[in-house]
């Protein structure tokens, strides 16, 4: 599924070296939308789920080298992580050790690109500084929704109508994929769903 985010994501792999952290609601796309990004553009990549990963989060709090993080993390994800060519992400961050731990990579001559995905807006201001890069991820608007379900020219004729004041064509086309979109209530895998059952009603 195309997002936004992808564009953001983009932008910081070329410009910004600090650690990014990704936040937002449950089940909105922030791990699918980072892994793809992981897939299109680095070699490889390495992902760890700290949710209920007590050992884990135990290893990256106490380790304050990160060359050394970063030899123990390929060793238990059995991947070589390459200087600018491994994105390191890691799922469900919540621990602010964890996190204090990260900031570290933003001190020295980085370059091992990591991003950090958490549910926890409620700490994020017991993250925030500036060794860390921040994006806040929401559910699909609806223009994605129209872009998923391919409906671009639909999009440019809204954007056309609203910036020159003027009739917007298909105007009940547009209002019945809305009123689709808001039963979806924003959901990646709801709006997934919703694409099979559209395109199987069209064989």
């Amino acid at each position: 599924m195309e997002r936004k985010i992808y564009n953001d994501l983009l932008k910081w792999k070329k410009t910004i070296k600090k650690p990014l952290m990704i936040y937002g609601s449950r089940q909105i796309g922030k791990t699918f939308s980072v892994l793809e990004f992981a897939k299109r553009n680095y070699k490889n990549y390495v992902y760890f789920n700290l949710e209920n990963n007590i050992d884990l989060v135990s290893l990256i709090r106490r380790e304050k080298n990160p060359e050394r993080l970063i030899t123990k993390l390929s060793a238990i994800a059995g991947e070589t992580i390459l200087k600018d060519d491994t994105l390191i992400i890691l799922d469900n961050v919540n621990d602010i050790y964890v996190v204090k731990t990260i900031k570290l990579f933003a001190t020295v001559d980085n370059s091992y690109p990591i991003i950090m995905i958490t549910r926890r807006k409620d700490s994020l201001s017991k993250f925030k500084g500036e060794e860390l890069t921040f994006k806040a991820m929401y559910p699909m608007d609806f223009e994605e929704f129209l872009v998923n379900s391919d409906q671009k020219q639909l999009v440019a004729f809204i954007k056309d109508s609203y910036s020159n004041g003027t009739p917007m064509p298909f105007h009940q086309v547009a209002l019945d994929l809305y009123n689709d979109y808001l039963e979806t209530g924003g959901y990646p895998e709801v709006i997934d769903n919703y694409l099979r059952k559209t395109d199987s009603s069209k064989l």
